[in-house]
């Protein structure tokens, strides 16, 4: 019996709901039907002086962002005027510069330089006693290699003890200079 009284108080209380969500629906307002002309409508009430303020912020706002965006355009339209001059300018510089060298070189005398040689030094050798050897072979050159290496000691040693002495000099200068 318990069960059969709770079944009918659940359906009553799913039913209201059941009826309110109805009445929510049907209570939404219906749609204002559409006017052909806003002659229909009735003014808007006046602004308040702070409304009024604002709304003059706002149109001086709009017409100052239109002021510089003018003023863009305008500055843009002169920086490519002036860099399409300048352009010019430059070609013509070029121009003028490539005819006047032409024109140098045109007239100008050919210059020769007089030819310089270096000059010519003998560098000291020794002789030194000749090694025996074998036969000689056939793809060697007419050096001996014992003389290759005695004037290789020697063009070795003239820099090296040119060099020693005049390091020695200058160190010794200096002592003095102290």
């Amino acid at each position: 019996m318990q069960a059969q009284r709770e079944a009918p108080k659940k359906r009553e209380r799913e039913e209201p709901k059941k009826a309110e969500r109805g009445k929510k629906e049907a209570a939404a307002p219906p749609a204002p039907p559409a006017s052909p002309t806003r002659a229909a409508r009735p003014p808007p009430p006046p602004l308040t002086p702070t409304e009024a303020k604002a709304m003059a912020r706002q149109e001086a706002a709009r017409a100052a962002n239109a002021q510089k965006e003018a003023g863009r355009a305008t500055k843009d339209q002169v920086a490519a005027k002036q860099l399409a001059s300048a352009q010019a300018q430059r070609e013509s510089a070029k121009a003028a510069r490539a005819d006047r060298f032409k024109a140098d070189a045109a007239a100008a005398p050919k210059l020769t330089l007089p030819s310089l040689s270096p000059p010519s030094f003998r560098v000291p050798s020794l002789s030194l006693p000749s090694l025996p050897s074998s036969a000689p072979s056939a793809g060697s050159s007419a050096i001996n290699p014992a003389v290759g290496l005695a004037a290789g000691v020697a063009l070795g040693l003239a820099p090296a003890g040119a060099l020693i002495a005049l390091r020695s000099f200058l160190v010794k200068g200096k002592q003095y200079r102290r």
